[in-house]
């Protein structure tokens, strides 16, 4: 937790880890849904507010051979 030094009030550290709903719940969608939720870092979600977001990858790429 840091202090907001503008405000004088508690919050998250801005780089603090964060699950983001793909689907917002005001939209419909559910905090429960595997499928529907992505790491994210808290000021990250806090910037994008409420809006649909694109679905996040279902996998990462694999390290090219040149890369390891």
């Amino acid at each position: 937790m840091v202090t907001d030094p503008r405000t004088g009030k508690r919050r998250p550290h801005p780089m603090s880890l964060a699950i983001d709903e793909i689907v917002p719940v005001s939209q419909g969608g559910s905090p429960f849904e595997f499928a529907n939720t992505r790491p994210t870092h808290w000021i990250c979600n806090a910037r994008r507010g409420d809006g649909t977001r694109k679905s996040a990858p279902t996998s990462l790429p694999l390290p090219q051979p040149w890369e390891l």
